[in-house]
């Protein structure tokens, strides 16, 4: 174990000093492309995600989650074997966006409010890119068509539960012991006491609570941000030192020609940086239908950087980054499949072009908080309306 973890450190140092050399070899482009980075983090990822990171925080502090998850639980546990807070994760992880998802679930799982086979099943199905990134940028943005954006959004959504339900027997044979299948009880008032519970185990007051959400949510996107821009100039460095093009050399002929280059750099930037790679998808000579398709494909694969950004956030937990990448994969490849279906169905249909453009920084903020509170509204109604249902039954 210590010659393998001395050899990783090793590798790792080799790479850094690599990197460095390039850096002076390159100074132009290395700031050109961190530039883009940091451009892309200020003015779109932060402004909405910040806002997702301090209210799941305050929620969880607040024993939130712990209501909803008890008034969920009947309903999430047949469903997707997951318990009832994972409707808030996967939520706020299709709404807000890469690692959010992620984020939430490790804090439950610190908070032992899941076990850990929970915990992975949910990754499976809660991160995901975010609406306003999907619709915005890469529909409206990149393809300057927003019904692609829809498009994606609705195919990329279907792929996730799909996939959600493909990992609900994962780690079936170890039960629960928070699953109870009797709800005999008066399922609100059993809600409230665990809410209550969680509050008095927690001890902190709304202020210190409140100071730590916004505290852990600006080193979170500190973190990202670190992220984008490293993945963001990793990218470049492999395109000007014609590393990417002896890969899409080789795939050239290997394939006999049928894959042109620039597909295939396009596809490695994907793997990447999500961003980047749906980027390289406008100037390819293929059609809108397949272009989408790789489209649909990076945006669920999420691109090294977005894994980055999940294993920073299950560093401190058991929870198995292996299952999350083979889930990834997974929703990768059904993705393109549903959008092989819904594209004639929806490119032909005449839907409103909602989003022209991917807005500046107070627009993705409004819309960020927006999201919330529709997010919000629909978990409590869909709360009180399985409660209702299971006080009825019993």
């Amino acid at each position: 174990m210590n010659a393998k973890r001395h050899l990783k450190s090793v590798l790792f140092s080799a790479l850094i000093c690599l990197l460095l050399v390039f850096i002076v070899m390159y100074p132009q482009e290395i700031i050109d492309a961190s530039r883009e980075g940091l451009f892309l983090w200020f003015n779109n990822i932060f402004p909405s995600l910040f806002p997702f990171a301090v209210i799941s925080q305050l929620l969880l502090g607040l024993g939130v989650v712990n209501f909803l998850g008890t008034l969920l639980e009947p309903l999430m546990r047949p469903l997707l074997n997951v318990p009832g807070e994972g409707a808030l994760c996967f939520a706020i992880g299709i709404t807000s966006g890469y690692p959010m998802g992620a984020k939430l679930i490790a804090s439950l799982r610190n908070l032992k409010s899941c076990t850990k086979y929970e915990a992975e099943r949910l990754m499976s199905f809660c991160n995901s890119a975010g609406p306003l990134f999907i619709i915005g940028a890469i529909g409206a943005g990149i393809f300057d068509n927003s019904k692609i954006g829809y498009l994606l959004l609705l195919c990329n959504y279907a792929a996730l539960i799909t996939t959600g339900f493909i990992f609900k027997r994962y780690g079936r044979a170890a039960k629960s012991k928070r699953y109870v299948k009797s709800y005999k009880a008066n399922i609100f008032k059993k809600a409230i006491i665990n809410m209550t519970d969680a509050q008095k185990e927690d001890g902190r007051s709304i202020n210190i609570i409140f100071s730590d959400a916004v505290r852990d949510g600006i080193n979170s996107m500190l973190m990202i941000g670190g992220y984008i821009i490293a993945f963001s100039v990793i990218v470049k460095l492999l395109n000007i030192t014609g590393v990417t093009s002896m890969i899409s050399n080789a795939v050239y002929y290997i394939s006999g020609g049928y894959i042109p280059h620039d597909l295939t750099t396009g596809i490695i930037n994907g793997i990447f940086e999500m961003t980047v790679g749906c980027k390289s998808l406008k100037s390819l000579s293929l059609s809108m239908y397949h272009k989408t398709m790789l489209a649909g494909f990076i945006l669920a694969w999420g691109g090294f950087s977005t894994h980055a950004q999940v294993i920073g956030e299950l560093e401190n937990t058991d929870i198995s980054y292996v299952k999350y990448f083979l889930a990834k994969v997974i929703h990768g490849i059904i993705t393109p499949l549903y959008i092989s279906i819904a594209y004639p169905l929806i490119i032909k249909s005449k839907t409103a072009a909602v989003f022209n453009a991917y807005g500046g920084w107070l627009d993705n903020f409004t819309f960020s908080l927006l999201m919330i509170v529709v997010v919000t509204m629909v978990i409590l109604a869909l709360a009180v309306i399985n409660g209702l249902a299971v006080k009825n039954k019993y």
